[in-house]
């Protein structure tokens, strides 16, 4: 619930940031008229507010159709010890709950982000300075968190229980699980105002700028760099979780050991949710992106690119998000990988997973989301030629 309600916090403001600068001429003119941003922002929250109702509600009972199935059909693979018999029921209460749940935080999300968004307009730098507080002040305590955790494993005392490793309790495993938590958070606070700087720093040293098109590529990254972000964060997210319960799971036990049964189970648990959102979360941002895109396709298309040319491009544009993912990644799996090997190193419990295992659910990670995200670009390309042409 924690790993994907911040997950579902952050995919829904990125959304809503999306969509409202797609709407930013129309609330622009609101202004015009003589609406004031309060009043834009409560017609915004309200509009949400009532979309996120009416999909709740249809998400329900989509829900009940859908979960008990699946459920059963897993618990027949995996055994009722793992998933027990549980009934799916029509429930007024929980419908309303969740209705209720889902409806405010449209609103709540939807306010803020407008107001933000027509304050920045407006260019309010104590809006905006109150806004960098606040993530200052996580991105502080998540760091001077991690760096506790890592202190108070080196100062405490071994506890040698190399020879009977299955007695290693949560007191143990709990430093790595709480950083896995400050990480997430980390990257949530932070993510929008460092990851704009990586790109821009990464754009500097890439090879692909040394081109037309890779510097075509180079300036389309910096100016989008917003867009990237809402995208890169929440698969930051997945790759986190999927480290962090890869070494949970597999760093204090032996292979021959491990529950194959408790892995997917555990897997489905605290990595699907989150996962499920990230793919909806791309496919709305290339939903809202769409005309957006071909816009900007038309422009370089009138700039003397050819479809190659135009293909070329967007795939230099991807190869700079997957460098910048495939080292934001690797951070975090190395900060987990030194509690981890920290941890083992004090119990006298063998570390029987190695740093390049780590390293390479990276690396597989930022191919795989560059391969999707360049597809999707290209199939836009091909799809919209006529346009382009």
């Amino acid at each position: 619930m924690i790993f994907g309600g911040l997950t579902l916090f952050f995919v829904l403001g990125g959304i809503i940031s999306s969509a409202l600068k797609e709407m930013q001429l129309e609330y622009q003119l609101w202004a015009i008229l003589g609406a004031s941003p309060r009043q834009i922002s409560r017609l915004v929250g309200v509009q949400l507010m009532i979309l996120g109702l009416l999909s709740s509600i249809i998400g329900y009972f989509i829900s009940l159709i859908t979960v008990a199935p699946f459920y059963y059909l897993l618990q027949k693979n995996l055994g009722s010890d793992w998933l027990p018999t549980v009934p799916f029921k029509f429930s007024v209460l929980i419908l309303i709950i969740t209705s209720g749940i889902i409806a405010v935080t449209c609103f709540i999300t939807g306010f803020i982000r407008t107001k933000k968004c027509l304050k920045q307009l407006d260019e309010s730098k104590k809006t905006k300075q109150k806004f960098l507080n606040l993530s200052n002040l996580l991105t502080t305590v998540c760091l001077i968190g991690i760096t506790i955790i890592i202190i108070s494993i080196l100062i405490s005392s071994p506890i040698n229980i190399s020879a009977h490793p299955s007695i290693i309790t949560n007191a143990e495993i709990q430093p790595l699980y709480f950083t896995l938590i400050l990480l997430i958070t980390l990257q949530l606070s932070s993510g929008r105002g460092l990851f704009p700087w990586i790109i821009f720093i990464m754009t500097k040293y890439l090879p692909t700028n040394k081109t037309a098109i890779g510097g075509t590529a180079q300036k389309q990254a910096i100016a989008n760099s917003e867009r990237i972000t809402t995208t890169i964060i929440p698969l930051l997210i997945v790759q986190t979780l999927l480290v962090g319960l890869y070494e949970l799971l597999f760093g204090f036990t032996s292979p021959n050991q491990i529950d194959i049964q408790n892995v997917v189970v555990s897997f489905i648990v605290y990595v699907g949710a989150p996962l499920i959102l990230v793919i909806a979360n791309i496919i709305s941002l290339t939903m809202l992106n769409g005309r957006q895109q071909i816009n900007n396709l038309v422009q370089l298309t009138q700039l003397g690119f050819t479809k190659l040319d135009l293909l070329k491009e967007r795939l230099s544009e991807n190869l700079i998000i997957f460098a910048v993912l495939l080292v934001a990644s690797v951070f975090n799996s190395l900060i987990l990988f030194t509690i981890l090997a920290l941890i083992c190193f004090k119990t006298g419990v063998s570390l029987n997973i190695s740093l390049l295992n780590i390293i390479t659910i990276s690396c597989v990670g930022a191919i795989i989301t560059g391969i999707i995200l360049t597809i999707i670009d290209w199939y836009i390309i091909l799809q919209h030629h006529y346009c382009i042409d």
